[in-house]
């Protein structure tokens, strides 16, 4: 199972840094597009060679010159503590306070690659629903997390879940990467680990 560490210097200033997978080999995505290994550091090795800019949701407009700029860009290696191996992980320092407030407020949540690409068809055999669990990523604030528990779909869509109860109050998931407001904030939560990549399946 994945952990989620939060990193809080002593005087709780943030370093305003976002670390994640961007690409997962042999994975459904909530699309259902899978991208292999050799895809993933073709696209990895490209970006970094040519550079090409970065945007929010998609919206073409170039931002990293004065909003975000990547400080990490690796493939995982195998026995990586915090990825999944083959991985292509980018770390963003976002520049932008309101940016950054998004991120805070949870609207903000994950990375996502654009790129022109050819597309084969595949079939793929015993995608099934299945339930996982894990722990919250802390609460930025306070730090505090909760035990979770969703039952996903073949391609890791939430169709039904929840947390357990901390400091009184729970959250409902239905999302895909976060649970649902309560006690005005959410969290963010993982649905895809090593067990759940195509290559591992049962």
């Amino acid at each position: 199972m994945m952990t989620n560490r939060l990193v809080i210097r002593e005087d709780r200033a943030y370093e305003q840094i976002v670390m994640g997978e961007l690409l997962i080999p042999d994975t459904p995505n909530v699309y259902g597009d899978i991208t292999t290994r050799e895809a993933i550091r073709e696209f990895c090795y490209q970006f970094a060679i040519q550079g090409y800019g970065l945007d929010v949701n998609h919206n073409q407009q170039d931002v990293s010159s004065d909003k975000l700029v990547v400080v990490e860009s690796f493939i995982a290696r195998p026995g990586d503590p915090d990825f999944i191996e083959g991985s292509w992980v980018v770390a963003m320092k976002i520049l932008d306070a309101a940016l950054w407030e998004k991120v805070l407020d949870g609207e903000l949540n994950g990375f996502s690659y654009e790129a022109v690409v050819e597309m084969q068809e595949v079939i793929i055999q015993n995608l099934r629903n299945r339930t996982v669990t894990g722990i919250t990523e802390p609460d930025p604030l306070d730090g505090h997390t909760h035990t979770y528990l969703v039952v996903i779909d073949p391609l890791n869509k939430p169709i039904s879940g929840g947390t357990g109860v901390t400091d009184g109050h729970h959250h409902i998931i239905t999302s895909h990467s976060y649970t649902d407001d309560a006690n005005e904030h959410r969290h963010r939560y993982q649905v895809i680990n090593e067990s759940s990549q195509i290559g591992e399946a049962q």
